[in-house]
């Protein structure tokens, strides 16, 4: 029988031209492409690359078997007008260069979470209880779809939902970052009977969390953010990571 594969590529940050070349060597043998997010904003950013990588994203965004989840480097700009989503690196510039490339129809192809095979759940920052949890019933995927929806359609009208809003860690005003901004090291807590794979918090390598142990464990947790060194595998929802082959040749 079939595994099904999914392949995660965490936090790009306008470096784009590895991606259709490590696409390309896969021969097509995959199921699902997600992307994690951080498509924009680096250190030393210019017009020509933020205009690379705007293009880049906008063909993605067609291409069969490919998803595309929000940073928070991206929800900035998908809603210009949101001043509580803006963070470093964002510039007006930049967003008028952005947005006149992708449309609002390609912004609303993207999502902010994504479930795949054997519980597994993939979002930027991560899905922590302080926000997904309903009071009641604890956690509920349609729960979460709401509270996702919710937060789209407020941010569309310059409203910024605690969902989406930065922690103190991340120098914002509530005690745990939301979906986009939720800092691995010091706020992400696992979640019993949820796996998750997420980026946004950098490491040399990608990092575990699990409840209770990594010999038995009921929840694990993967941060994948390694600058592209690493690209995650789920295959029949076993977790597994290669080293980037493309970015390592160059």
């Amino acid at each position: 029988m079939k595994k099904f594969t999914t392949y995660i590529i965490s936090d790009i940050h306008l470096k784009v031209r590895w991606i259709e070349l490590f696409i390309d060597s896969l021969n097509g043998e995959y199921d699902e492409i997600v992307f994690l997010g951080d498509y924009m904003d680096d250190f030393g950013d210019n017009k020509e690359k933020v205009e690379t990588t705007a293009h880049w994203l906008k063909q993605s965004l067609y291409k069969p078997k490919r998803i595309h989840l929000f940073g928070n480097h991206d929800i900035s700009y998908a809603y210009p007008y949101t001043q509580g989503l803006y963070c470093s690196g964002y510039t007006m510039e930049k967003s008028k260069c952005i947005n006149s490339i992708l449309n609002r129809k390609e912004w609303n192809m993207m999502k902010l979470y994504h479930q795949t095979h054997n519980n597994w759940y993939l979002s930027h920052g991560g899905l922590t209880k302080h926000h997904v949890f309903h009071p009641i019933y604890g956690f509920k995927i349609e729960f979460l779809n709401d509270l996702c929806e919710k937060a789209l359609e407020q941010a569309l009208i310059g409203n910024t939902l605690p969902l989406l809003r930065a922690g103190w860690a991340r120098g914002g005003k509530h005690p745990i970052g939301g979906i986009t901004w939720c800092d691995f090291d010091h706020e992400f807590k696992p979640i019993k009977n949820l796996n998750q794979i997420v980026g946004h918090t950098p490491h040399n390598i990608p990092l575990y969390k699990y409840i209770p142990n990594k010999k038995k464990s009921t929840s694990i947790n993967v941060c994948l953010d390694t600058h592209n060194r690493h690209i995650g595998v789920l295959t029949d929802g076993e977790f597994s990571v290669i080293d980037n082959p493309i970015l390592g040749s160059w």
